[in-house]
């Protein structure tokens, strides 16, 4: 049985099949369904029933488990990228290069990460904390590999 085209925006990250046939879907339709027929009492208290210290737990073992997969994708994806935080972490352990503990454009300190604006010069990095750093990548100039299926949504 196809999933009916006319739909409400989805929430949530994107199904990865929608062909109404195999096991994945047949199961979403399913468990779409069993929702539907709930009262919102007992989807308020089935919600309550879930665990969010289990829900943690698992979704750091599946970050864990899909470490290197993950790792293997910015490899394919970019190899000088890849090449480039190599190179500045093994100097970082070697103590050869120096990480600080404040970041260089605000002067906050908590995490602080290496920005390349060029991979091609892999040690000419700026030192920055994570909101800072998320910000330059959010930079309307900045070029962001990656994420295909975010561009393609921007796009539709």
């Amino acid at each position: 049985m196809p999933i009916p085209k006319e739909r409400k925006a989805r929430v949530g990250r994107p199904p990865s099949c929608e062909c109404g046939v195999c096991a994945r879907c047949k199961h979403r339709i399913y468990m779409r369904e069993w929702y539907r027929r709930k009262t919102p009492d007992e989807r308020r208290e089935w919600i309550a029933k879930r665990d969010p210290e289990l829900a943690r737990q698992r979704e750091r073992e599946r970050y864990q488990r899909d470490k290197e997969k993950r790792a293997a994708l910015v490899a394919r994806r970019d190899p000088k990228k890849r090449k480039a935080m190599q190179m500045v972490n093994a100097r970082v352990a070697a103590g050869t290069m120096h990480k600080p503990d404040t970041c260089e454009r605000c002067g906050e300190g908590g995490r602080i990460e290496a920005h390349h604006h060029d991979y091609d010069k892999p040690l000419d990095v700026e030192w920055l904390c994570s909101a800072c750093h998320g910000l330059e990548h959010r930079k309307a100039d900045h070029e962001f590999v990656g994420w295909e299926h975010l561009a393609h949504k921007k796009a539709a």
